[in-house]
């Protein structure tokens, strides 16, 4: 266009938009990012992006999670479309990881002093389901996320013993803990949890009772906080009860609970 030589060398991969600046018909196809490291700032991690058309599919590299989103209906990136639409993550995330293999795009590695060989990072915690029913019989956990904070229970932090950490799958999807009781008649139940947050981020507890919200508080001091609830509302009936650890940035979210009980 400027009537200099050509750096074939340098074209290792991409397109010329020329035909846009002529204003000829141009179809530039699918864009990929691929970020495979921590930021300095500590609100992205290792992760990769394609978007074709409307669609920008985001896949992080800590647990395997994916997100969808149509960005000429959703330009802020708030409703993931993922589940949703099944067809088009699947698509997308295969054009992703062929483009991948197709520029041998450098995966994170982890390594130890004494490690010879590079270690592929772990995309899910194996630990935290046994770990959570030690620390609170009769509770599950799904949607769990954030291995490099390694989600489980802790010998002691912040003054207490025995202290389990969550954290949530992603952005959008809450780590959550549940579990059904049955509430007796004639006694006054509650539900009594104690928890704090990572000195370096907030996260919002979130307490749905039979599916309705019932508790919505942000942690954002570290420092232990008592939340108690009245179940003897529901005396008599089996009640499911859904704890969500939901992240309000995307940084720390780990949430840190010293008790999870049922007082009757």
């Amino acid at each position: 266009m400027l009537g200099l030589p050509g750096l074939p060398e340098q074209h290792v991969d991409g397109m010329s938009f020329l035909p846009a600046l002529k204003s000829k018909s141009h179809d530039r196809g699918a864009i990929y990012w691929h970020f495979p490291h921590y930021s300095n700032h500590g609100y992205q991690s290792p992760g990769g992006a394609i978007r074709l058309g409307n669609y920008k599919l985001l896949e992080y590299f800590e647990n395997g999670a994916v997100q969808l989103f149509d960005l000429e209906n959703d330009l802020g990136e708030q409703n993931d479309l993922s589940t949703a639409k099944p067809e088009i993550t699947k698509k997308l995330l295969k054009m992703l990881h062929d483009w991948r293999r197709e520029v041998d795009a450098k995966m994170p590695q982890l390594k130890t002093a004494g490690s010879s060989k590079p270690k592929t990072p772990p995309t899910e915690v194996t630990t935290l389901p046994a770990d959570v029913e030690t620390f609170a019989p009769g509770w599950k956990v799904r949607d769990l996320g954030g291995p490099a904070m390694k989600p489980g229970l802790r010998t002691q932090w912040d003054g207490r013993k025995k202290v389990l950490l969550t954290h949530p799958l992603s952005k959008n999807v809450p780590c959550v803990l549940s579990r059904k009781i049955e509430v007796p008649a004639g006694k006054k139940t509650t539900l009594d949890l104690e928890d704090t947050n990572h000195p370096k981020g907030n996260w919002k507890l979130i307490v749905l009772i039979n599916g309705k919200k019932a508790l919505s508080k942000d942690i954002e001091e570290t420092k232990w906080q008592q939340v108690q609830i009245d179940l003897s509302t529901y005396a008599g009936k089996t009640v499911s009860i859904e704890l969500e650890n939901r992240a309000t940035g995307w940084a720390h979210e780990a949430a840190y609970w010293s008790r999870i009980k049922i007082v009757h």
